[in-house]
């Protein structure tokens, strides 16, 4: 959605035309690709949730934690540590991600905006086929 971003564009051109070459085609970008984002998001955390696997690895081995003296290294209270802020760190954001990817949906739902062509779609006006001439004035009209 900010491939038009003079920062995030960049990025966005490296992956489109390298690694990310297939999935170019297949949104066209912008309010587009919302919906199918939200619905990704949920399905891989609802199959992770459901799976049981890194989750409940960090509720299960959470005791052997809090107490040192059954680490199996020095280092495993760094390892599990770290371990456990990124497993938490991905589903709250994936969370996140789908909260606040629903509510732009809903807000450009509610706003009107539709994906149909409009008036200009039928081919009608300007000699660039179906969009209206651009004045010449630079001029800004005052609404009435």
């Amino acid at each position: 959605m900010l491939r038009d971003d003079p920062q995030i564009g960049r990025m966005y051109h490296c992956l489109i035309t390298t690694i990310c070459q297939s999935c170019s085609d297949q949104c066209g970008g912008g309010t587009q690709c919302l919906m199918t984002y939200i619905i990704s998001n949920v399905i891989t955390l609802v199959i992770n949730l459901l799976s049981g696997g890194d989750i409940s690895y960090v509720f299960h081995y959470f005791g052997t934690f809090t107490e040192p003296r059954a680490w199996d290294s020095p280092l495993y209270g760094f390892y599990f540590f770290l371990l456990a802020v990124c497993i938490i760190g991905v589903y709250t954001s994936q969370i996140c991600g789908s909260w606040f990817g629903y509510q732009a949906y809903k807000e450009v739902r509610d706003s009107g905006v539709t994906q149909s062509g409009g008036a200009w779609a039928s081919g009608g006006g300007g000699p660039v086929g179906g969009y209206p001439t651009a004045r010449e004035s630079r001029e800004v009209p005052v609404p009435r």
